[in-house]
């Protein structure tokens, strides 16, 4: 299971790569994102933050994705192009232009409004 500071290691390369630039492709391929897909394309992750072993993905559109990689869970920085990994099953994908992030076999995900997330 992924620690405090592994995830915090992860939120910072997850900034990095795409914190502040606007969200040009959208994957969901879990079932429970699925229907927000509009509400994150154009939008811009304002900041990546660790609560505990969670991480909140905050928009400037005032949502938040709340990710807990529980044991299996893992962000992956890559290109839009590059293969996805084997042997785990894609959870999201958020992408500008030549990057993206990819959460994979987390099943603790959902959608918050960033003002009702502690």
């Amino acid at each position: 299971m992924p620690e405090g500071p592994e995830i915090r290691r992860a939120a910072d390369a997850l900034s990095d790569a795409i914190a502040g630039l606007s969200i040009d492709h959208v994957r969901l391929p879990y079932h429970r994102l699925r229907p927000f897909g509009p509400r994150f394309r154009g939008q811009r992750i304002t900041t990546f933050r660790t609560h505990g072993k969670a991480l909140l993905t905050n928009f400037d559109n005032g949502w938040t994705i709340y990710s807990h990689n529980q044991l299996y869970g893992l962000w992956q920085v890559a290109r839009p192009n590059d293969p996805l990994l084997p042997g785990r099953a894609l959870r999201l994908e958020l992408g500008h232009q030549d990057r993206c992030i990819r959460l994979y076999s987390a099943t603790d995900i959902s959608l918050w409004r960033t003002q009702n997330v502690a």
